[in-house]
């Protein structure tokens, strides 16, 4: 029995209790979804040391406690948002890249090259 081609695509995600489900249509559309469930507890610094580069830290180093969350899950939603593009998944060592400087100080679009895969723009 064959199947029925179609121009449609989904993701889907999930954290916690959550997760949004993306639909996209047309021909080539692709799509990716995430989310974080923000967890108490989370030891930002110790994490935001392995998996973040200097700026991002610096970031991260002037604000304490819960202000801390806001910055650290953002940062990190874009981290995911660029290796999903790249589709490689959390197979790509975070720490060898930083989120665009004009992104991290709140502008939505800016040029972004993987180090290690200079040629590729997003």
């Amino acid at each position: 029995m064959g199947g029925v081609a179609s121009d449609a695509n989904f993701n889907v995600s999930h954290s916690g209790e959550h997760g949004p489900i993306g639909f996209a249509a047309g021909a080539g559309a692709t799509l990716e979804v995430d989310m974080e469930a923000r967890a108490a507890g989370r030891d930002f610094d110790g994490i935001g040391d392995r998996m973040y580069g200097p700026r991002e830290r610096g970031i991260l180093s002037r604000v304490a406690g819960e202000a801390e969350a806001a910055p650290f899950y953002r940062f990190w939603t874009l981290r995911e948002a660029f290796i999903e593009a790249l589709r490689t998944g959390l197979s790509l060592d975070l720490s060898r890249f930083e989120v665009p400087r004009p992104v991290l100080e709140g502008e939505r679009s800016a040029v972004f090259r993987f180090p290690h895969r200079p040629f590729d723009s997003f």
